[in-house]
């Protein structure tokens, strides 16, 4: 990681257990680690508890090729708790493959983090939970996708509505602030519809309570 006058700079290597192809398909995790480089913008002594803001354009130039990434990092004046930042990404021989502009992280801390959803899914007996984290799931990607939730059935590949990386971390980053749980990227690929995801997570939110009885 190289720090300058208000830049950034950090090389980006694949993951273990990452597709082979992570770095030139720009995987879900391979962009989400490009983008939270930007958290490092952040005071040493700030909450970890990072939310997604949104990212104002995506521009797409050309196919990674070697076998790493390159996030550089320009900051932009902000408000406390906010960093905001232009990325450019550049592979392994320099070249330029991909421009974010106005990405934003929320610092917050755990207190701050909107519970409600995890204490409603916990206040309901199991057999409940998944309707009503499935139609929050619905609703979280009709906002993503800007698309009518009706469109969205609890079976349907998340690729075939249109969901893209960027999409994805924004997905993450909202199912991280209702649930209160860490989440990778690549958990949305891996369980690729809306029931599944939900099943997923539930079975993580439930965890605790069996570990404690």
């Amino acid at each position: 990681m190289w720090r300058g006058d208000q830049q950034l700079l950090a090389r980006i290597l694949p993951a273990p257990g990452l597709p082979a192809d992570a770095l030139t398909s720009l995987h879900p995790a391979v962009m989400d680690a490009c983008v939270h480089v930007l958290a490092a913008a952040l005071p040493g002594d700030a909450p970890l508890a990072l939310v997604g803001g949104g990212i104002d354009r995506v521009r797409l130039r050309a196919r990674p090729r070697g076998t790493c990434l390159w996030s550089h990092i320009v900051i932009r004046p902000a408000d406390p708790g906010l960093v905001i930042g232009d990325l450019t990404l550049f592979d392994d021989h320099g070249q330029a493959i991909a421009e974010l502009d106005g990405v934003r992280l929320h610092a917050t801390t755990p207190q701050s983090v909107s519970p409600d959803l995890r204490r409603r899914l916990l206040d309901l007996p199991a057999d409940e939970r998944p309707r009503l984290l499935e139609q929050h799931l619905v609703g979280l990607l009709a906002g993503v996708l800007r698309i009518d939730p009706e469109r969205i059935g609890v079976d349907g590949e998340f690729a075939d509505l249109g969901l893209d990386s960027i999409m994805v971390v924004e997905l993450r980053d909202a199912l991280r602030a209702g649930l209160g749980l860490q989440i990778a990227a690549a958990l949305v690929w891996q369980h690729p519809s809306v029931r599944a995801l939900a099943a997923c997570l539930l079975a993580r939110l439930a965890a605790p309570e069996r570990t404690s009885t």
